[in-house]
């Protein structure tokens, strides 16, 4: 039987909806789908997608994270379908091939026509399930070799802006005691209802739970979420934060935590995000860096010199590509003023590192 590899985009809003585009010619006419296309020779599955997609919707994509490989046998060929987890970087997503498109809840999802293999993935988006594929999770094998064995190899991190740096493990378990002052102090501030972001192997929120604080640790990295249920933290979410729902009074962001956000062109979606999720009164307690000073007199050609990409390895775990933000503390309090909150810097470190606390404005 013919194979035939492709790529599809599963590019979701900060509203939780996922984009569906309406098959105009063929057999499959007037069927829905996810936007994407065939691998050509040569491509990566990630180049393939940023392609088809600015062919067929004249946009430019982020790609966050591989959700699912689909296996599906056609009457005349088997399909490969490598489904990534995508969100606009720029563009206005302009129909050039398909008929028609809509953007929908999770609610809706069964609600139109579905090509076959594109089906199967609307199982996982019903449960909410878009998360990391765990044989590309490099940071929870690490972390999981860790705390089974107490010893790891080294998880690495390359940029093409950056020589290449490690993470040591150990940082991810300390204690509070063994942790910087900027985190001690974020921990003490927190209040009442807390979400963990990026929790990874859960140290920040075992201190808060200790404490006697209702707290939610959320990661996409299966293998780390795993490990903190073990290590004992009671509520514990495999889920990326851009599609949490419930309401929370401290939002917990460190280890230069914000810089999930990726880009400062996603700043205002952060906000809008915050305008559901952080309670009346509530809190962002999040750090950064400005790493301007890497650069000295030298500013790499950019539009913002805290946007920079990175990719981790561990053994041969590889894991995607994703971009990550640090904001400068100036830029942070004018994008939140912007956006209707109010940022203070209420602690600063050694290495150009801050922490900030964000709250609506009055």
């Amino acid at each position: 039987m013919k194979q035939i590899e492709v790529v599809a985009a599963i590019i979701h809003d900060e509203e939780g909806r996922v984009f569906a585009t309406q098959r105009g010619y063929g057999e499959w006419k007037d069927y829905w789908e996810f936007p994407g296309g065939k691998i050509e020779s040569g491509e990566s599955p990630e180049e393939a997608l940023q392609r088809e997609i600015l062919e067929e919707l004249n946009t430019q994509i982020v790609i966050e994270h591989l959700i699912d490989t689909v296996e599906w046998d056609y009457p005349a060929f088997h399909l490969t379908m490598h489904c990534y987890w995508c969100r606009v970087k720029s563009g206005h997503l302009e129909l050039k091939e398909h008929e028609a498109a809509k953007w929908l809840q999770q609610e809706e999802l069964e609600s139109v026509d579905w090509l076959p293999a594109d089906h199967v993935l609307i199982s996982k988006l019903l449960k909410g399930s878009c998360k990391m594929d765990d044989k590309k999770d490099p940071m929870g094998r690490a972390v999981a070799d860790y705390f089974n064995h107490k010893k790891t190899s080294r998880l690495r991190v390359f940029s093409p802006m950056f020589e290449e740096d490690e993470i040591p493990l150990t940082t991810l378990f300390r204690s509070y005691e063994d942790m910087p002052e900027i985190e001690r102090i974020a921990l003490d501030m927190s209040e009442d209802r807390v979400l963990d972001v990026g929790a990874a192997a859960g140290c920040h929120s075992l201190v808060l739970q200790e404490r006697g604080l209702d707290v939610t640790a959320i990661d996409i990295s299966p293998l780390s979420v795993d490990i903190m249920r073990q290590r004992g933290i009671r509520k514990v979410l495999e889920q990326d934060f851009f599609t949490v729902t419930e309401e929370y009074d401290t939002i917990l962001m460190l280890m230069n935590g914000i810089g999930i956000v990726g880009t400062l062109d996603r700043m205002p979606a952060f906000f809008r995000l915050l305008d559901k999720i952080l309670a009346p009164g509530g809190q962002v307690l999040c750090d950064s860096s400005d790493i301007g000073y890497v650069f000295e007199d030298d500013m790499p050609d950019m539009a913002y010199y805290g946007e920079q990409h990175f990719q981790m390895q561990y053994k041969d775990t590889i894991g995607e590509p994703f971009p990550w933000l640090y904001i400068d503390a100036d830029l942070l309090k004018k994008v939140a003023a912007e956006n209707g909150y109010h940022a203070e810097i209420v602690a600063e470190g050694p290495h150009y590192d801050y922490l900030a606390r964000i709250t609506r404005s009055i």
